[in-house]
């Protein structure tokens, strides 16, 4: 598709969730094609990333959404935004992976949670400048453990900070292949 150069642009948000599919991975896109443009210098700067677990009907993770009541259980899942489409969930030495968030949880055996926790493995806030993205497509990935695993499915929902920004042409097909590479 044709496009036109553009300078740097302000701030402006994209979000996307996915529902977990049981303890199969599950994946969508987000075509980020107007926001990006290599072969001019145009990528898209991801300066930070906010994670929302939540049951798939986006309220509150509740304890039968863990396990159902009258035994002591636990879950567990993961979720990540990469610039390539995978079948699983990384870790952090991909060079496709740009945010990376577990949840964890716990009832008593009356179902009432005991410990939900969320832990951030990767956000584009800590790098200097940002996860520069040079792809059309971002996607969004859910997992959970075989072992630890809900009751019901939950929902990974991500909101995302970027800008447009140039870079120089070699600069911006470097960051292309790096993404693109297995």
């Amino acid at each position: 598709m044709a496009r036109a150069s553009r300078a740097k642009t302000g701030t402006f948000f994209l979000r996307q969730y996915i529902d977990m599919n049981g303890t199969t991975f599950a994946q969508a896109s987000l075509d980020i094609s107007s926001f990006v443009n290599p072969l001019q210098g145009e990528v898209l700067k991801i300066k930070q990333s906010w994670t929302d677990w939540t049951s798939d009907d986006a309220k509150p993770i509740s304890g039968t959404d863990i396990a159902a009541s009258g035994a002591v259980a636990g879950a567990s899942a993961g979720g990540q935004v990469t610039t390539a489409s995978r079948t699983g969930l990384l870790n952090i030495t991909n060079n496709d992976l740009v945010t990376k968030n577990n949840i964890y949880a716990h009832i008593d055996a009356t179902a009432n949670i005991d410990m939900l926790e969320q832990v951030e493995g990767l956000n584009p806030i800590d790098f200097d400048d940002g996860y520069m993205v040079a792809t059309d497509t971002l996607y969004f990935g859910i997992d959970s453990s075989d072992v630890d695993t809900w009751a019901n499915n939950i929902r990974y929902s991500v909101m995302l900070e970027c800008e447009v920004v140039k870079l120089s042409l070699s600069d911006a097909q470097a960051v292309l292949v790096s993404q693109t590479q297995a």
